[in-house]
């Protein structure tokens, strides 16, 4: 059963391959979390070209804030590597500046949810996208939503999260 889990694991999660991503000396990767009507953690995070992370968080408790933190930390070239690629498989340039309520490319709209913000800029090039968790049935947003995982799990942002 482990092994049939691993080999599962092996063909969701691509290898990344580094030595074939180059790592211009202005990258800069984001994502913020928004708040929603639970308490959903809001935080913005910061990866720069060196590897260097920012964490900026506030902890949100039955709709207030009750703890902001700022915490730092650290990320291999090989991670960083790893984060550019991700987002050259997701495709991340085609992807619309904004997924929000109501909208058409949304798909269905539900209420009440966080968004997730991500950004990228390399090589002089740059790209936001607003994505709001309420939009459902949208396959391709779930390509997104797998892309700010990743982020969050290559940063270990659970660490700052309580």
């Amino acid at each position: 059963m482990i092994l049939i889990c691993f080999l599962i694991l092996l063909n969701i999660v691509p290898a990344c391959r580094i030595s074939q991503v180059d790592i211009p000396a202005d990258t800069l990767i984001t994502l913020e979390r928004t708040g929603c009507l639970g308490s959903c953690p809001v935080y913005k995070l910061t990866i720069n070209a060196d590897g260097t992370v920012e964490f900026r968080g506030m902890h949100v408790k039955e709709g207030r804030m009750v703890s902001d933190a700022v915490k730092k930390s650290h990320i291999s070239r090989d991670k960083l590597a790893c984060l550019l690629q991700a987002f050259q498989t997701a495709d991340y340039w085609s992807f619309k500046d904004q997924y929000s309520f109501g909208d058409k490319a949304c798909g269905e709209s539900w209420t009440d949810y966080p968004s997730a913000i991500t950004s990228i800029r390399v090589g002089g090039k740059t790209k936001s996208v607003d994505h709001y968790y309420g939009c459902q049935r949208n396959e391709r947003l779930k390509i997104l939503t797998e892309l700010e995982s990743k982020i969050d799990d290559v940063t270990n942002t659970k660490q700052w999260l309580r």
